[in-house]
């Protein structure tokens, strides 16, 4: 008893979880149960939408000079270092830092590039494979792992 008694008094003193309207609190629930329901991935495949679609809006993103620190910033030929920037970027690079290297070589092109790459560890894979909609037995990095030898202790 004294326990309905506290929760009925918490919900009269202006508790957050309980303000609002009734119905306010119902489009809540019904929300956070939509939500429970499907993952991020789900809902860019169901309304084929891509993370980056807004790339041409960041127009003005640059790649961070840390992310290829052993160029020589003054003389880089961004064309001949693709495959490595793209690495790069995927492995720990930021929001601007994805769509600068997207403005820089377009969707087609970062994809090509992702397909050349020799090693991108499982989580970076998995990530790559969903977002740019690719098949992990088409990256060079899936199926050289593959032919790898892994010994019973590893």
């Amino acid at each position: 008893m004294t326990r309905s008694k506290s929760l009925a008094t918490s919900k009269r003193s202006g508790d957050p979880a309980y303000a609002g309207s009734h119905q306010q609190r119902k489009r809540v629930s019904i929300f956070a149960h939509f939500l429970k329901k499907i993952t991020i991935f789900e809902f860019k495949n169901k309304f084929n939408l891509m993370f980056f679609d807004n790339y041409n809006l960041h127009q003005k993103a640059k790649i961070r000079s840390t992310l290829i620190w052993d160029y020589n910033p003054d003389r880089i030929n961004w064309q001949e270092i693709q495959v490595v920037v793209v690495q790069r970027v995927i492995e720990r690079g930021r929001m601007d830092d994805f769509y600068a290297m997207l403005n820089l070589y377009g969707l087609e092109g970062v994809k090509d590039a992702i397909k050349q790459i020799a090693y991108l560890n499982a989580k970076d894979l998995s990530f790559v494979c969903s977002v740019f909609n690719l098949k992990k037995e088409d990256l060079k990095c899936y199926t050289k792992q593959q032919l790898m030898i892994q010994h019973w202790n590893s």
